[in-house]
């Protein structure tokens, strides 16, 4: 199953959720982790890097380069599957 990483940016700044649990960036690539052991329970710990894939999932009011700054962190902390996560804007 893949790990969704949410980034939501309010009144109170910039929101960083791996599935439900809130993270600070700084702590990004650590709790990645524990979510997608959990998420891939067949995979061994030294495949989770390379197998498991993370969704990075942002609402339309997320500034670009935060969602940018947020993939980066996941690949510099080594997992290779990070991609998109996109909704279509639903019709008015």
């Amino acid at each position: 199953n893949p790990t969704i990483v949410g980034i939501r940016e309010g009144a109170s700044g910039l929101q960083v959720f791996v599935d439900a649990e809130i993270v600070q960036l700084s702590q990004l690539g650590d709790v990645t982790l524990r979510h997608a052991i959990g998420n891939n329970p067949a995979l061994n710990v030294e495949d989770v890097y390379a197998e498991a894939r993370i969704f990075v999932r942002a609402d339309q009011a997320t500034a670009y380069g935060n969602v940018v700054n947020v993939m980066s962190r996941l690949q510099e902390a080594g997992f290779a599957k990070v991609g998109i996560f996109a909704e279509l804007a639903s019709e008015g």
